[in-house]
């Protein structure tokens, strides 16, 4: 399988628990030895926002990408969740793309009900990402 180029579009993040009145929040997506992170959000923001292109490359359809959201501390930022798209679910999926969603995020083995929106592409149309 030739390398690949997968576009993950980060939307927003909606009904988080307040965790103090300056919550800010930010998303680190891996995919393989790939990390990306994203921008910090709004201080105060519960339904936070990015709206962020990470473009990863991949020959490998039994990986998967891992997006987990923290909250920003003076100390140690704090987990709030997680989950994982399968890049075979992707590349299956009509037209080699997943609509916006909502993922549930996953926390220590519980699924809370705190939902985040993403939106994966496989692109193998564009010369210019290969070059």
């Amino acid at each position: 399988i030739p390398a690949m180029k997968l576009l993950i579009q980060l939307l927003e993040a909606r009904n988080l628990k307040p965790l103090d009145r300056q919550s800010q929040f930010y998303a680190i997506l891996k995919l393989g030895n790939a990390k990306q992170t994203s921008s910090v959000s709004p201080m105060g923001a519960l339904d936070p926002y990015w709206y962020q292109d990470f473009i990863f490359s991949t020959e490998d359809l039994e990986g998967e990408v891992h997006i987990t959201l923290w909250k920003k501390d003076r100390i140690t930022d704090l987990c709030v969740g997680a989950f994982i798209i399968p890049i075979s679910a992707i590349y299956n999926a009509q037209n080699q793309a997943l609509p916006s969603s909502w993922y549930a995020l996953q926390k220590r083995g519980k699924q809370t009900k705190t939902l985040i929106s993403g939106k994966f592409f496989h692109i193998n149309r564009s010369p210019s990402l290969y070059e």
